[in-house]
């Protein structure tokens, strides 16, 4: 291990619960899903159905870029879409951020300028972050 610690980031828009508009999620967004099933698909990787109905797409820059740069990266391409996405949630669907943070470092944190989340709030979109520690 080299004595510089390591902090990787990464984000993804989460769209739950929509199965029927996928197709025209993909569409208006403009952009292939990372991730997209229904409940009934099989899951590949333990060959069994999935449970959940989801849309996902990845912030495609390195996972070394700054964490905002992934946020804002997301808010750009929703920002066009705002209305068609609270529709969505209006009808049922849910959403979420759903952020990774690695670093190899114990004493270790980040931080998340506010306009980096504000395009989310305004959609009342939820925010997480899943932490590791190597």
């Amino acid at each position: 291990m080299s004595d510089e610690s390591k902090y990787l980031f990464g984000a993804s828009l989460r769209i739950m619960d929509a199965p029927s508009r996928h197709e025209e999620i993909t569409t208006t967004l403009g952009i292939q899903p990372s991730i997209c099933h229904k409940v009934g698909d099989i899951n590949p990787q333990i060959n069994k159905p999935w449970i959940n109905n989801i849309w996902v797409i990845d912030s495609p820059l390195p996972k070394d870029a700054d964490f905002d740069d992934h946020l804002h990266w997301i808010a750009h391409l929703i920002a066009p879409h705002e209305a068609f996405l609270h529709d969505l949630k209006k009808e049922g669907a849910r959403m979420d951020l759903y952020c990774g943070y690695t670093t190899d470092s114990i004493h270790s944190g980040f931080e998340v300028k506010a306009e980096s989340l504000m395009p989310f709030t305004r959609l009342g979109i939820s925010f997480g972050v899943n932490v590791m520690i190597l």
